[in-house]
């Protein structure tokens, strides 16, 4: 039997646990805002709830089940399957880091300290949170060498499902699982290797013909998923502070010690538990640090996390050198210590984040009793964004409407007729072949009736640069109805057929040198612009991010704003009159800059055309 003090260590580590997951309780309701994050949540919700099929219908970096990360108040059914979604997989998290802690018999100062380093991470929302526990859970799973069919199915399932929420990190999951699945297979475990395989396709194909459709429109909407998870790779790199490489590398280095230390020493459980997560590590590390200056909690919360838990792994083995001990601990406590550092903004005082806890709580609570109550506080944050007159509201009336760039929300503030292109976010468009599906769309005899457009730029990049060829289509497709603050009310012309391009001239000039361009006011003047990476620019992009680039904009000789520059400039960027932006309207030359021309080929290809105004 257990001694007294055992039983009041296991109640001390249980309450520590309670606490901090307590005390990291995410985001239960949040009243709807302008803000651009609250725009693309707001569309999962809404795009759920009017039936859109996703990867067809709407293409965008989360799936089907994307709004269950996110509870907003769009509708009853939608915001509590969100709360449940969300409660479950916070208990689940905190149930695996407890179970883990429990295996390998961790001291309670041991417990504390995981628990404030795990609070730590969780200051802000994170996507390795939706699926860390995952990783927790099979790993105990191999290692247990014992059959749990239930186990195995419950990790088969919520492997495949992570696939539909946020394809990316659902690419992680898939990796981990894949591995797992060939451990097994080396640990000679055969029939629950092949029973994982099984389970984990069969939920992938079961659960997405349910949720999207046929074959056909299931293999699109993969296809389309991996080219926005491709494609954000190129669009969104942010050049950030070089301290944030120097950690990474660290990370990295630490990370490639243990797992040779673990190989030369047949260390057959540590082999297992780097080769498991390595699938996590890579996509956090590219979509953290290779992204600069955003998304520093992800890194900081799952590379922390696996090595908090390898320091528990070796400190409950009694045959464990200390040196290694030591050294998973410093590995944790550089990654606990460094983000309270350099993000003490963003890291709340208890007090603060306890009364944030409970206003989330109390909100829930009120709009579980009080429906209606909930698209009063909506209408409450949004009248702070939005102002649209009665002419407009009037003038749009019931007919189809779609926002552009990004204030998709609005369509929730005045319960507009939303009808959406499928990347709903201009920022998205970012490849060739996603600015075609919205030129497409708007192509159909279907297309919105009316568009509201704001021509406004999002973290140095334009979204007329960003969907050329949709911008084209609307130049093209339609006009000018009325302007209402920062939105141009825009209706659709009746029987209008593809463009006619002329041709103009073509140009191959090195990177950084400027190229000329004339504008005749009778056309729309554009220029397909082709820039490629090199072999070792390719290679940077896979293993770190893609290298800086730019497209400078004079005006007689005299700089302008530089924007980021996008692939999906072959599609023909419009170069008159630039929109938004008066220093630039009389702009007659460009040029494609880059930090680092080792990594593009030299030359920049340039074919200009133009279309006869409307």
């Amino acid at each position: 039997m257990k001694s007294m003090k055992q039983r009041y260590g296991a109640a001390a580590q249980f309450i520590a646990i309670t606490i901090a997951a307590l005390l990291s309780l995410p985001v239960v309701f949040t009243p709807l805002s302008g803000r651009l994050d609250d725009s693309w949540r707001f569309a999962l919700h809404k795009a759920r709830l009017n039936g859109l099929v996703f990867g067809t219908d709407i293409v965008f970096t989360y799936g089907p089940l994307g709004y269950l990360t996110c509870p907003l108040y769009i509708d009853w059914g939608l915001w509590l399957q969100s709360l449940l979604y969300t409660l479950i997989t916070h208990a689940l998290f905190w149930g695996a880091i407890y179970y883990f802690l429990k295996r390998y018999r961790a001291r309670l100062l041991i417990t504390i300290y995981t628990a404030v380093g795990v609070f730590v991470y969780l200051q802000a929302i994170i996507d390795s949170y939706y699926y860390f526990y995952l990783f927790i859970f099979a790993y105990g799973y191999i290692t247990n060498k014992e059959k749990n069919i239930p186990l195995l199915a419950a990790i088969a399932l919520i492997a495949a499902l992570c696939l539909y929420i946020k394809f990316s990190f659902g690419m992680a999951v898939a990796l981990m699982f894949m591995t797992f699945i060939v451990l097994l297979t080396l640990e000679k475990r055969y029939k629950e290797a092949a029973q994982g395989g099984i389970m984990f396709t069969m939920f992938t194909v079961v659960s997405g013909l349910i949720m999207i459709g046929g074959p056909w429109a299931l293999a699109t909407f993969f296809y389309n998923s991996w080219v926005v998870a491709d494609g954000y790779i190129d669009a969104m790199a942010v050049d950030g502070p070089r301290w944030k490489l120097f950690t990474a590398l660290f990370a990295w280095v630490v990370y490639g010690t243990f797992l040779l230390r673990s190989i030369i020493r047949k260390n057959q459980g540590d082999i297992y538990y780097f080769a498991m997560s390595l699938g996590f590590l890579f996509i956090n590390y590219k979509h953290s640090v290779g992204n600069g200056s955003i998304f520093e909690w992800d890194f900081f919360a799952t590379w922390g996390m696996v090595f908090t838990l390898y320091y528990i792994k070796k400190a409950g083995e009694a045959d464990e050198r200390i040196v290694i001990k030591y050294a998973a601990l410093a590995a944790s406590v550089l990654l606990v210590v460094l983000p309270i550092y350099k993000f003490q903004s963003k890291a709340a005082p208890i007090k603060h984040l306890l009364s944030l806890k409970i206003n989330q709580i109390a909100a829930a609570l009120a709009v579980y009793h009080d429906p209606p109550l909930s698209h009063e506080m909506n209408r409450q944050r949004l009248s702070a964004w939005y102002a649209l007159s009665p002419s407009t509201l009037e003038l749009l009336g019931d007919h189809t409407v779609d926002i552009f760039t990004v204030d998709a929300a609005l369509a929730g503030y005045y319960g507009l007729n939303w009808h959406p292109r499928p990347v709903f976010q201009s920022y998205s468009a970012y490849t060739a072949y996603l600015d075609q599906l919205n030129e497409r769309f708007l192509s159909k005899p279907d297309a919105p009736e009316y568009l509201l457009y704001a021509p406004v730029g999002f973290d140095d990049k334009s979204a007329v640069l960003f969907e050329p060829a949709t911008y084209r289509k609307i130049l093209t497709g339609y006009r000018a109805a009325a302007k209402d603050g920062i939105f141009w009310i825009l209706k659709r012309r009746e029987n209008v057929g593809p463009a006619r391009e002329e041709a103009i001239a073509s140009a191959a000039v090195p990177l950084g040198v400027r190229i000329p361009f004339n504008i005749d006011d009778r056309y729309y003047t554009f220029a397909r612009v082709y820039v490629k990476y090199n072999v070792i620019g390719k290679i940077l992009r896979v293993l770190y991010r893609a290298p800086g680039l730019y497209i400078q904009f004079y005006q007689g000789g005299v700089p302008g704003k530089r924007y980021r520059f996008c692939f999906n400039a072959v599609n023909g960027i419009n170069l008159n009159p630039f929109v938004n932006n008066p220093a630039l309207e009389e702009a007659n030359e460009f040029a494609i800059t880059t930090p680092s021309p080792a990594f593009f080929d030299k030359n920049v290809e340039v074919e200009f055309f133009k279309v006869l105004r409307q």
